[in-house]
């Protein structure tokens, strides 16, 4: 009996604080309505009044971000960035091609409106030959030209009435542009090769918020560091040297400046193009850590190792009919996906000549690196991983050969064609074709093959031409290997080629017949230079450069990727070579 008393003693339910409060207070004389009015009061707890409507707030908050950095139409999408200076649209329409038939000129029609944004037509029965561009093609880095004069290193006093006053030049001689992916940001951004001077390597990107991260430069003295393959033995100054307080005061008009611009313009030492290493098996094309860079400055092609820094050259000579030579202009790197490298390089002969070629360096992703130690050491070689190593060239193919000057090439369908643009300057102005080959392999099951430096015989066709006649701004002048240096041809993932066929107007063609589809062209105000390169980025973006800018346009399509899980492994001669550099 006295067990259970205790038990319910222990269960029986204690008087809250607020009961034990409130009989003491009616036990002290005061009412009971004032109580319990005191001391609900007083034990209120705050959050449990704002629990109920947080949700709403951070509702209201979420959206009003996505409001003032998200939407909102046009290429500058967020009502925060529309209150920022807005870009220079260079291109605000696509002009269809010709077609021979009603059926081609539609499909034609179609093709483009599946490749940008246009604005919809009005009337079904619209037949006009221009698509209007919903998202156009805008200028969204811009320099004042770089004049050079190589007594003061300034611009010259009468080059510079086309600059704005307090206006510097940054951008020299914009040649190419590759996209990089940063897995460990989750995002991409841009690197854009600097030709001008001792080079620059820049990079563009764009945050997940309403600030734009924008320009900043990603590598100094890109082309041109030693000075030992330069005349003079001293690379150029990367100091944009112009006096502002004067270029307010040129006024005269009575000269064209673009040609005054072909006979000032800066030395050309920088990097001519570049690309990310391919990695096997890697998710994407353009996440490697490794970038290859061509070096004018130099002479040679590097990588640039992600994780010292070190540079190791990958291609210095290359065989020249029965001698080897230093390469003089390498440009156009691409990668296969069996782990080679394409590359170009223009030169001139004895008899004053230009002479390209189309080169592939076999396994290139197998050439190991060399220790950062041994870097600066590197300018000087004329070889390439360790001394005495001349047979590493053996793996060096010539790939095609041709007078004039290769202004781009790019991967076709199947990674199996190579389009090469090829321009030959001629008594009425210029013509630029555009060659189709196949991309010849050797029995690599064969080790006593010996590769390259012979040219390789392959059926190559005419797949589209071009004349200084069909363009009405044909102003651009061909008298040395520096006079083009950009990539000009890209392709996409339906297969449509894009090329900058004249100065100011880039071209796209179906790869299956070569007929153009449609074109774009510039702006009578941006003319002054001429389209120097065309690239595709992860960012929806097609990005297109001149020497003094950078543009971009929204578009729907995406550049043709290269798989990954294709990279071969390295040969035996490979192996072995690798085992005598170690010892």
């Amino acid at each position: 009996m006295a067990a259970t008393e205790v038990r319910r003693r222990k269960n029986k339910p204690q008087p809250s604080n607020l009961t034990s409060a409130v009989a003491s207070s009616l036990a002290s004389g005061e009412s009971k309505k004032e109580v319990l009015t005191a001391n609900t009061s007083s034990n209120k707890t705050p959050t449990a009044k704002y629990d109920e409507y947080a949700w709403f707030i951070v509702f209201i908050l979420a959206l009003s971000y996505f409001i003032l950095t998200r939407s909102g139409g046009g290429n500058r999408n967020g009502l925060l960035s529309k209150l920022s200076k807005p870009y220079e649209v260079v291109s605000s329409s696509v002009i269809i091609g010709d077609a021979s038939s009603e059926d081609e000129l539609q499909k034609n029609k179609e093709l483009l409106k599946s490749i940008f944004y246009v604005q919809k037509s009005k009337s079904a029965s619209d037949a006009s030959n221009e698509l209007v561009l919903t998202h156009k093609l805008e200028v969204i880095i811009s320099s004042p030209p770089d004049v050079y004069s190589n007594a003061t290193n300034t611009c010259p006093s009468d080059t510079c009435q086309s600059l704005k006053h307090d206006e510097t030049p940054f951008l020299s001689h914009l040649s190419s542009t590759t996209w990089v992916h940063d897995a460990g940001l989750g995002r991409g951004y841009l690197l854009i090769a600097d030709a001008g001077r001792s080079g620059r390597i820049w990079r563009w990107e764009v945050g997940g918020g309403p600030i734009t991260i924008g320009r900043s430069l990603h590598m100094e003295n890109s082309g041109c560091r030693s000075g030992l393959w330069v005349d003079g033995g001293k690379c150029p100054d990367n100091l944009f040297n112009v006096d502002t307080e004067k270029l307010g005061e040129q006024t005269s008009s009575s000269t064209d400046n673009r040609e005054l611009m072909s006979v000032t313009q800066a030395p050309l030492l920088g990097t001519a193009s570049i690309v990310v290493e391919l990695t096997k098996d890697a998710e994407r094309p353009t996440e490697g850590k490794n970038l290859i860079v061509a070096e004018w400055g130099e002479r040679r092609i590097v990588r640039v190792e992600g994780e010292t820094g070190a540079r190791t050259p990958l291609v210095t000579l290359i065989s020249d009919g029965s001698e080897m030579r230093r390469v003089y202009r390498p440009n156009h790197l691409m990668y296969t996906p069996f782990g080679d490298m394409l590359f170009s390089d223009s030169y001139e002969n004895d008899d004053g000549e230009l002479v390209a070629a189309v080169y592939r360096l076999r396994e290139a992703v197998h050439v190991p690196p060399i220790p950062v130690e041994r870097s600066r050491e590197a300018h000087g070689w004329t070889h390439t991983t360790a001394d005495g190593q001349a047979d590493s060239y053996a793996n060096v193919d010539t790939l095609f050969q041709t007078g004039g000057l290769i202004d781009g090439m790019a991967l076709g369908s199947k990674h199996s064609a190579l389009f090469v643009s090829v321009v030959v300057k001629n008594e009425s102005g210029w013509t630029k074709t555009i060659y189709k080959m196949p991309l010849v392999d050797e029995d690599e099951d064969d080790d006593d093959v010996q590769h390259g430096n012979t040219e390789t015989a392959v059926d190559r066709e005419i797949f589209h031409s071009i004349t200084s006649k069909d363009c009405q701004d044909s102003h651009i002048e061909i008298e040395t290997p520096l006079s083009f240096s950009g990539s000009n041809i890209a392709i996409d993932e339906k297969g449509t080629i894009y090329v900058a066929a004249c100065p100011s107007i880039l071209l796209l063609l179906s790869s299956a017949d070569g007929r153009e589809i449609g074109r774009m062209r510039l702006d009578d105000s941006a003319q002054s230079s001429s389209i120097s390169s065309v690239s595709f980025g992860e960012d929806g973006y097609t990005y297109l450069t001149t020497s003094e800018s950078l543009m971009r346009i929204k578009s729907r399509v995406k550049g043709r990727s290269i798989p990954t899980n294709m990279v071969l492994p390295p040969s035996r001669k490979s192996i072995r070579r690798d085992k005598r550099d170690k010892q």
